[in-house]
Parts: C-alpha cells; structure tokens; sequence
C-alpha cells in the first residue's frame, strides 16, 4: 500500500496545502495502481496557531509540526485504514494526526496511531491509523515530522464489501464499475466457483423478465472469478452459475443462466490468489425465443432443394438452421426462410430451425421431416380391351409401382389427340362416362406418385370399338 514512486523536488516556498484550510482532497484507494496515493513533500511546511500535536507511531504527540494537509469524505460508514509512510529508507520518520471538526484549534481526534514499516528498514517508524469512517462525515488528515518526501494511502473497503449491502442493479442490461480494493470474505461465505473466497465484493439484481441473464466481468483490471445465487443469508446461498476464466476474455469471467421473472440473484466478483484492483460488471438479459415452422414440405416431396419458413416469438430474432446432422448455421434468407445451398438426396431428412435474441438460444430447436423423392413411378395397365371389342364402355384397370399413387387417363381417337383427366374409379380403373362410337381408340394412363412425380412414359393400349 506504499509503493514508491520518483521523489518530488523540493519547494522554495511551502506547499499549497500547508494550512489547515488549504488542506487537498484525497481519495480512497480503488485500483491496481493506487492511482489515488498521494506522494508529496513536506519542504518549506509550517504550523499553525492553535494547531495540534501530531503523533508518532507509538501514538506519542510530537511538537516537530511542519504539517501539511488533506481531507478525505466517505461516501458510506465502514472501517478505515490510512497509511503514512516514509518515502526513503531512514530518512523521515513521518507524523500523522487524522481529525474532525474545525477550525484547526478545535479538531477532534480519530483513530489511533500504530508503528508501521514500510521502506523496509526493519525498523517500525512509519504510521498504521484505523477508525471507522462515518460516511459523509470530513475527515482531516495532517503529515508532518520535518522535511522530506511522504506517501499517503487512504484504505477502506468497498461500499459493497459485504453480501447484506450488495449494491442493487436492475434493467436488462447495463454496466456497473468498482473495485475490491480492501475488500475481505464473511465467515461462511461460500468458496466462489471452487475457489476460497478472499476479497469479494457483493451485487443484487431482479430478474425483469423471464429470459437468458449473463454475466461477465471482461474489462476488468484484475482477474476474477464471478458466482450466481439465490437466497437471502451468505450461508445458506443456492449456487446458479460461476466460473472462473472466461473463454471470451480471461483471466476475467463470464456466467449464463435461465433467470426467472422476478428472482432475485445475489452475484459475488472475487479475485482469491489474484491482486485487489478495479472492477467492471456487464450484464444482459435476453427473453428465450420460441420458434415455429410455418411453410415447407411434411412429407413426400420432389424438390431436392425445398425451401422452409419459419417465425420467431420474439421480434427481431436471427436464425440458424439445419439439415439432418449437420452443424447449425445460420439460415440463408431472405428474412425467415432457408433453402438448402445444394440439392439433397433422396431419402428421408429432417429440417431443424432455431431463434436466436440476443445470446438467448430457443433449446428445443423446431423441426419437419420429410423425404426427397425425385424418382418418377411406372404406370402398367392391368386389364381392359386391347384388340376389337363389342363393349362401348369398356373398364381399364392399372397399377403403380409406388403404393399411393394417383392416376390420370385419357380415351381418344387413334386418329385424334387429347387432354388427360381424373380417372373415374372406383381406385385404380376407368370407365368412359359416355358410350364411345364405333372406331379406334387409344387408352391412355399415367400414375403421379406421393411426391408429385409424374409418369413421363405413360402406359397405352389400343383397342377398336365394333358393331
């Protein structure tokens, strides 16, 4: 917490913060860097009338008073940690006095002084002070104890260290900033996607709708690890989702997870065995679409390449679509249709579509099946006249070599021409309607089959009509 950095030059005048009613803001620690530190000097201080004494390590008043000055306003009540430290080994043994109130006469003081080494020399001459920090209450902070060099470090825990003040978050989407910078673990709080929680930090959020809820913490300063519960005590959770590095953006970490219209989830970021620093949470909620197959074969067909349309619950859903066992892709278009991009064999196949909102997938894909049959059937007469007959109205009878097929006929003059119609049955038989005139005639027969192939070698036999 009291990192080093390159030395200040000294002033020819006193700092600008050497009264008390000069005194710099500073800020709680809340990154990796400990970007907030302050590094100053205390060349040229001074002390005010009525100014207090400032304590040592051992929380001993010391009239040795060339002070400077800071303030420091929580935004929340919890305990507070500040450090001052020496900036070169054996050089300053720094004074520290942290206070309320005003003027400078009429400070209060808070917390207590306690030895602290931090340039390493073994010898405890810096300054460790801790209070509680009432939140919007100023805190002064005053550095004195001769001339030289300093670094000032203010450490409190986050504001939602603790799972019983789990910062609120609400929406479908949105995006929260923190850090668990001094942050610690409860006791019972559950080991965070098989690690031991250390440093985590606490957010609550309700599920606006029913749909796909994921979580990431990618953009983040340090690597976490990032858990999903249900419940209301840290321990008794019911664990939803973690994980620990995201394939997306490790080291930081990414969970998903079918929320439910109105649950509330308790969500921990934690960064066991990983340095404290800044944290950013991103999260979504996509509704789960359900998809429907509106257009495209059930069953026989003959088009190899058929084309499928489909609609999604949700408005403005993607799609991915396949055939049989290929991989999902997505659909070719345009807008909710997909045609195969080459002509499927004939066979039995199964088209599968699925919506997709968001990162919300529908995982009960809608299917059809149905089978390509480009093949086209034979037509075989089985009885009726084929040389002179006496009957005027003769019966054909006929057959397919594809159960289920369909027929069309056509009677006409050996001479003549024609157009084929529906056969007049019953099933697979025809019977001119009218009695035909004595002449020569040809029967004519050609099967469609289940698919739509049609005959293109239709069965023929003569015949003559006589007296």
């Amino acid at each position: 917490m009291c990192a080093l950095a390159s030395a200040p030059v000294a002033l020819a005048t006193p700092p600008p913060n050497d009264n008390f009613a000069d005194a710099v803001p500073v800020q709680r620690i809340d990154d990796l860097d400990a970007t907030n530190r302050v590094v100053s000097v205390t060349f040229e201080a001074t002390s005010e009338t009525g100014e207090p004494q400032h304590r040592d390590g051992t929380n001993t008043p010391i009239a040795n008073n060339n002070s400077v000055w800071y303030s420091w306003t929580p935004g929340y009540t919890a305990d507070a940690t500040i450090f001052a430290c020496s900036f070169v080994q054996d050089q300053f043994d720094p004074l520290f006095g942290a206070y309320t109130g005003s003027p400078v006469a009429s400070l209060t003081t808070t917390g207590t002084n306690q030895p602290l080494d931090c340039d390493g020399n073994s010898i405890a001459t810096d300054i460790l002070n801790t209070f509680q920090a009432q939140g919007g209450t100023t805190y002064h902070l005053a550095v004195a104890g001769g001339s030289d060099t300093f670094v000032l470090v203010v450490a409190q825990p986050p504001h939602n260290d603790q799972f019983a003040n789990a910062e609120s978050i609400s929406g479908t989407s949105g995006q929260v900033t923190g850090d668990n910078v001094s942050s610690s673990s409860e006791t019972n709080e559950p080991s965070h996607a098989g690690n031991t929680s250390g440093q985590s930090i606490w957010y609550r959020w309700t599920a606006p709708m029913g749909g796909k809820a994921t979580f990431n913490t990618c953009g983040s300063e340090v690597g976490t690890v990032l858990a999903v519960y249900q419940g209301a005590a840290v321990d008794s959770l019911t664990p939803v989702a973690s994980n620990d590095d995201a394939v997306s953006c490790s080291p930081q970490s990414k969970v998903s997870f079918v929320a439910t219209n109105g649950a509330t989830y308790r969500i921990a970021v934690d960064s066991p065995g990983e340095p404290a620093g800044a944290i950013t949470l991103n999260y979504t909620e996509f509704k789960v679409p359900e998809t429907t197959i509106t257009g495209g074969p059930s069953g026989p067909t003959n088009d190899a390449t058929p084309t499928f349309k489909f609609k999604s619950s949700v408005l403005g859903s993607t799609f991915r679509c396949r055939f049989d066992s290929q991989a999902f892709a997505p659909c070719s278009g345009p807008g909710g249709t997909h045609t195969p991009v080459s002509a499927l064999t004939n066979g039995a196949h199964t088209f599968a579509v699925r919506a997709v909102n968001g990162e919300a997938i529908d995982p009960t894909p809608a299917t059809r099946s149905f089978t390509v049959d480009t093949v086209r059937p034979q037509t075989t007469i089985t009885s009726g006249p084929s040389g002179v007959t006496h009957d005027n109205t003769p019966t054909f009878k006929f057959a397919s070599n594809e159960t289920g097929s369909t027929f069309q006929c056509l009677i006409r003059l050996a001479s003549g021409s024609g157009s084929f119609g529906s056969c007049s049955g019953p099933g697979a038989s025809h019977t001119p309607s009218l009695p035909l005139a004595n002449g020569k005639y040809v029967f004519s027969v050609r099967a469609r089959d289940k698919a739509g192939n049609l005959d293109s070698t239709p069965a023929s036999r003569s015949f003559t009509i006589a007296p």
